[in-house]
């Protein structure tokens, strides 16, 4: 996905197991800046489709700066499970 700099970006998140959605589940998104630093996010809990969704602020970085994140939900045995993504910061200009 690419993504003007500075523009707020929406991630969605879909929880299941075994191909049945878990409601209430309050994953966590952890967002790396470009300049090394990390904030983390926390979803607010799924519904009843097993989905959630959290806007992050927008962030100005030049073109073709790479934005990662990993999203992690805390399994039934204290162990938790990510996920990587990322998304690209363009500007079409």
């Amino acid at each position: 996905m690419r993504l003007p700099a500075g523009e707020p970006q929406e991630i969605y998140v879909s929880v299941s197991e075994n191909g049945v959605a878990l409601i209430n589940r309050e994953p966590t998104l952890l967002l790396s800046y470009p300049n090394g630093e990390t904030q983390t996010f926390n979803f607010p809990p799924t519904g009843e489709d097993g989905v959630t969704s959290i806007g992050i602020p927008g962030i100005k970085a030049p073109n073709g700066t790479l934005i990662a994140y990993k999203v992690c939900l805390l399994g039934f045995s204290d162990e938790s499970q990510c996920v990587g993504e990322n998304y690209l910061i363009w500007n079409s200009e």
